[in-house]
C-alpha cells in the first residue's frame, strides 16, 4: 500500500474523521463506497496515529486549557478562544471540563502557568463579521439621511 495513496484522502479523511466527527466505522464505509478506498481498522488508526488525527483530547489538557482561558480573563480581562489541533472548542466543553474538580488554593490562583500542550492554541478572539457593522447602519449616517432627505424634497419643489 503506497504512501501516496492515502496521502491523496488525508484532507476528506480528515474532514470526515476529525471535523465532521463521524465514527471511523462510517469514514470508512464513506471512503469504501465513493473511492473505493478499502483499508482496514487497525490500517486507519495507525495512519491517524501518524498524521496527528485525534477526535478526542485527554481530561487534563482540556482542565489545563480551562485554567489558562480563565487566568487570561481575570488577569487580563481577554476573552479566549481554543482551538486543539486546528479544531475549535466550545466554551461550554471547557467549563464542563472543570465542573465539580473542587476549589483552587492560592497557590495554585496565583501559580505561573506551565508551558502549553502541543496542539493547543489559545486565541483572543477577532473582530467581529464587517457585514454586521456597515456605514449605513451607524448612527451618524442615519442622522445625515433624516436630514438630507427634507432638504432634497424641498429642493425638488
Amino acid at each position: 500500500m503506497s504512501e501516496e495513496e492515502w496521502n491523496s484522502f488525508k484532507q476528506e479523511i480528515e474532514r470526515l474523521y476529525v471535523h465532521e466527527g463521524h465514527s471511523l466505522k462510517a469514514t470508512m464505509a464513506y471512503m469504501s463506497s465513493n473511492y473505493s478506498f478499502n483499508k482496514s481498522k487497525g490500517q486507519y488508526q495507525r495512519k491517524f496515529t501518524k498524521w496527528g488525527f485525534r477526535k478526542n483530547c485527554s481530561s487534563e489538557i482540556l482542565k489545563w486549557t480551562s485554567k489558562r482561558v480563565d487566568k487570561r480573563k481575570r488577569v487580563y480581562a481577554k476573552d479566549s478562544e481554543v482551538y486543539i489541533d486546528g479544531t475549535r472548542i466550545s466554551p461550554l466543553k471547557l467549563s464542563r471540563a472543570t465542573y465539580g474538580t473542587g476549589y483552587v488554593t492560592t497557590a495554585e490562583y496565583n501559580a505561573p502557568s506551565p508551558s502549553t500542550p502541543g496542539g493547543v492554541e489559545i486565541r483572543t478572539p477577532g473582530p467581529p463579521s464587517a457585514s454586521i457593522f456597515t456605514t449605513t447602519t451607524l448612527p451618524w449616517s442615519r442622522f445625515l439621511r433624516q436630514i438630507r432627505a427634507p432638504i432634497e424634497h424641498g429642493m425638488a419643489n
